[in-house]
């Protein structure tokens, strides 16, 4: 299990490493197809359309066809995609190719989660906190890695890049299905009317839906400011690609912190409860820069970027502890349950990324992008509050 999580964790990288890399130059894709801040959005926002649909449609593939195969396949189209966003000629050529490239992205996320699910391990919480941790680390670097790219090759050096990381990621995914050849699992479902049923036994699954629910606000409201990033870092406070990227470290350091908690501080382990606390972590960091804006009139990086990276800290705890409960929730059917609340999530991500760079763009300022961060953050405290009263009251 070890090699196998080893490798799907790396092919589950370009998941986020595909989402974050192009961030400190979305404003540099803007100015090269001469598109406004609102449209370059949709370069994030498309990509997360199609991560969106890749998850489920990937968790059921995967059900149905077995794990390998459909890791192959997803692979080798996101190395297809990467070349022709490399060389895009125009901005509808970049965003049909975003939307293959996070519909393929999706296949080692899926997987990685479902070999979990279906490894029946009693050490199942404890390898979903580590595939987090590779996770949270990825998203922590790939924006300065991005930065680093784009200032020596220009931003389609990013997709060079990540096409010689896919090939790499290809030739491991082969080696490791050859290496399990002997004792690979059957699946678990068979035919489209197989599939189809399968959806609907867990859209009746109150644990799942709440869950997915969760992590579709989660991961919505860190898309909401990375929507309204490209206003704030240009005319906010005037920063270079290489401020943007420095800056997005710190953020993604938050991540790094949320995995150490959720993992060594032992009440965070129950989901439930992991899932408040860090849910009132998200909503107590995102009122400090809106009551700091709406006291002076204006805020330094610092009075956002420090409170957004407390943010990403509870947003890691709520999404690990989502996540797992989720597919606990659904142990005859892991991958379909790793498609759905993947599906709600970046579809969460898609649209408030796009509402959030239309809010900035449409009314020119800082303070309704902060106060619908932080009702944001406190809906999913919310959720999470109930849901918790509701498991107290029935036990």
């Amino acid at each position: 299990m070890r090699s196998r999580l080893i490798v799907f964790g790396f092919c589950a990288s370009f998941g986020p490493l595909s989402t974050h890399l192009i961030v400190p130059v979305l404003a540099d894709i803007a100015d090269s197809f001469d598109v406004g801040l609102a449209s370059v959005q949709l370069a994030l926002s498309t990509y997360l359309v199609g991560l969106a649909m890749g998850q489920f449609v990937v968790g059921a593939l995967a059900d149905r066809f077995g794990l390998g195969r459909v890791l192959i396949g997803g692979l080798s189209i996101h190395f297809l995609a990467s070349l022709v966003l490399a060389i895009a000629p125009s901005f509808d050529v970049f965003l049909a190719a975003r939307a293959v490239h996070g519909l393929s992205g999706s296949a080692g996320m899926v997987i990685a989660l479902a070999a979990i699910g279906r490894s029946r391990s009693p050490h199942m919480a404890v390898y979903g906190g580590y595939l987090m941790a590779w996770l949270s680390l990825m998203t922590m670097v790939a924006p300065v890695i991005g930065a680093f790219l784009a200032e020596r090759f220009g931003w389609r050096g990013i997709f060079d890049a990540t096409a010689v990381l896919v090939l790499a990621a290809l030739a491991l995914a082969l080696w490791q299905i050859w290496r399990d050849r002997s004792h690979q699992p059957e699946p678990l479902s068979h035919g489209t009317s197989s599939l189809i049923a399968d959806a609907r036994v867990l859209a009746r699954n109150r644990t799942l839906i709440v869950h997915a629910c969760e992590i579709a606000m989660t991961i919505g409201a860190f898309y909401f400011f990375i929507g309204v990033l490209p206003y704030a870092t240009r005319d906010v406070f005037d920063l270079d690609v290489r401020g943007v990227g420095a800056w997005l470290f710190v953020v993604s350091t938050g991540l790094a912190v949320g995995v150490l908690g959720a993992g060594f501080i032992k009440p965070l382990a129950v989901p439930r409860t992991g899932i408040l606390v860090g849910a009132l972590v998200m909503a107590v960091a995102t009122a400090v820069p809106l009551v700091l804006f709406a006291v002076r009139g204006s805020i330094a990086a610092p009075a956002l970027f420090i409170p957004i990276a407390v943010m990403a800290a509870g947003q890691t705890v709520v999404l690990s502890r989502a996540q797992i409960g989720a597919i606990e929730s659904a142990p005859d059917r892991p991958g379909t349950a790793a498609g759905i609340c993947g599906a709600l999530q970046f579809a969460a991500g898609a649209v408030f990324a796009f509402l959030g760079g239309a809010l900035v763009e449409t009314v020119q300022g800082f303070l309704p992008a902060l106060v619908g961060l932080f009702l944001m953050c406190s809906a999913i405290a919310g959720i999470a509050a109930m849901h918790l009263r509701s498991r107290t009251h029935s036990t």
